[in-house]
């Protein structure tokens, strides 16, 4: 009886590792397992979790935030610091 195929074929990749990374990988698999599968489900798990990532969870003042830490060009940030005046001192009673 033969084995079966997977549908998602996997493709030979050379990397090269740090020789300490490949030690400390070597230390954590036990015989049996595989440096292929490890990786590969590194990637993946990796890669799902950018995939989840949406700005739309951040709330509007904590994106203005981390942008006015950066250093932007002049016009852009003088926007953002006037976005930022706007935000921090609209009071959402008041909108009402």
């Amino acid at each position: 009886m033969s084995r079966r195929r997977s549908a998602d074929k996997s493709i030979p990749i050379s990397i090269a590792l740090p020789t300490s990374l490949a030690v400390r990988l070597d230390q954590v698999l036990s015989y049996k397992q595989s440096r292929s599968e490890f990786i590969a489900d590194a990637i993946k798990k990796k890669l799902d979790e950018q995939k989840a990532f949406s700005f739309e969870d951040i709330e509007t003042e904590a994106l203005v935030r981390y942008l006015l830490t950066r250093s932007l060009p002049g016009n852009i940030d003088s926007s953002l610091r006037t976005y930022w005046a706007m935000i921090t001192s609209s009071n959402p009673s008041e909108d009402s």
